[in-house]
């Protein structure tokens, strides 16, 4: 039987290759309005993030990130999301910020990292982040180590969950400005994710099946 993992990947990988989906695929898990390419600020600060994909079990894995609450300058603190971050230094690649980052956050080796490719930006008007996102796969199978400065866990998720249907939801959220919020969401596991990483992954789970 041909492993689920290898089927996955030959998809995402002609999906990578083809126009990307883009605002269409974010729309679907937007909190708010979306911004026009032509809208985000020139003050945008350049971010980077990865799906870390591995092999186990026959199908893919990646890890999300809860990041810690007691962090006074990070918006996002408290909430679940991809490793990455922003540039260590302005000549600094936006594939070698997503490595380094995850590198850090997680522990993982980069050296076993193989970029597939990258999926639209998205721009963060909260904290003014204009994120490039990266797909990657990890050579063999990672061991995690959290960075205690920024990561309060990491939770190991698999693909599958994103293509079931009775995982997507709405939910009220609080935000990092204290309103509550109705927003669209994907439940994996003990995890409810949305924003940002919830349309990341939108995406990324329209490269590999585009028929929903």
């Amino acid at each position: 039987m041909f492993p689920q993992s290898k089927l996955w990947t030959n998809r995402l990988m002609e999906g990578l290759a083809m126009p990307l989906p883009g605002q269409a695929a974010h729309s679907r898990l937007a909190p708010v309005r979306l911004w026009e390419p032509g809208d985000i600020p020139s003050s945008a600060r350049p971010a980077a993030v990865l799906i870390l994909l591995y092999e186990k079990e026959d199908t893919l894995w990646f890890p999300l990130i809860r990041r810690i609450s007691a962090h006074p300058g990070d918006h996002h603190r408290g909430q679940i999301g991809l490793p990455g971050g922003g540039l260590s230094f302005p000549e600094e690649r936006l594939e070698d910020t997503a490595s380094r980052e995850c590198a850090e956050e997680i522990g993982i080796d980069a050296s076993n990292v193989h970029l597939l490719g990258s999926l639209s930006p998205l721009y963060i008007a909260v904290s003014n982040y204009r994120v490039q996102p990266f797909v990657g796969l990890y050579r063999g199978h990672p061991r995690f180590t959290k960075q205690d400065s920024e990561v309060e866990d990491i939770h190991e998720v698999c693909v599958s969950g994103l293509f079931d249907p009775a995982n997507r939801m709405r939910c009220t959220v609080s935000s990092s400005r204290g309103l509550r919020l109705d927003v669209p969401a994907i439940r994996l596991g003990e995890l409810i994710v949305w924003g940002a990483t919830g349309m990341i992954l939108e995406e990324f789970c329209q490269l590999i099946e585009p028929v929903r």
